[in-house]
């Protein structure tokens, strides 16, 4: 759990979105379907080309909420650029259960792995996951790839986790 259904109520006052079952009200249920392994089929445009749209909820949330302030903005299912988030970004606590949204993730958190006919085409961690969707802009994308091994480990602790000089919680 990062967050929670009264945090989303908030806003919403009542989630149900494009779901009209009452399952669909609680959060706890959305990482279900919304999952490391959920993607649009047959791939959508998407700014990479036309790889599959990851529908990941971590991802998917975080850039549904940046809206009209992302670089590259959604456009299949929804436009997530007509989007406008009534609030600072920054402010994760929001949203998010507290300390959830630092770093290091908890174990177990896993990225995005998004595939064509059976073939894995593309991979992501489950940090550049979270933070890419918001941090989109082309320095942070390359930080990221720069921060990121060959074999996928990814290095964003050794700054951004609590104690560190970079950590979350100073920005965020």
């Amino acid at each position: 759990m990062v967050v929670t259904t009264a945090s989303c109520n908030v806003c919403h006052t009542r989630l149900d979105f494009n779901y009209l079952v009452a399952a669909s009200q609680n959060t706890e249920l959305c990482s279900l379907c919304h999952n490391p392994t959920f993607a649009a089929s047959p791939p959508a445009k998407s700014s990479a080309g036309t790889l599959p749209q990851p529908f990941d909820f971590k991802l998917w949330i975080h850039k549904i909420h940046k809206g009209d302030k992302a670089i590259v903005p959604v456009t299949f299912p929804l436009n997530t650029g007509d989007i406008r988030f009534p609030g600072d970004l920054s402010d994760c606590k929001k949203c998010h259960i507290e300390g959830t949204n630092l770093l290091p993730l908890k174990n177990g958190v896993k990225g995005v792995t998004l595939t064509v006919d059976g073939i894995i085409v593309k991979t992501m961690g489950p940090i550049t996951t979270v933070c890419s969707s918001c941090h989109d802009q082309t320095s942070s994308l390359e930080h990221i790839d720069v921060m990121t091994s060959s074999k996928g480990f990814e290095t964003c602790n050794n700054c951004h986790a609590e104690g560190k000089d970079f950590a979350v919680s100073k920005k965020h």
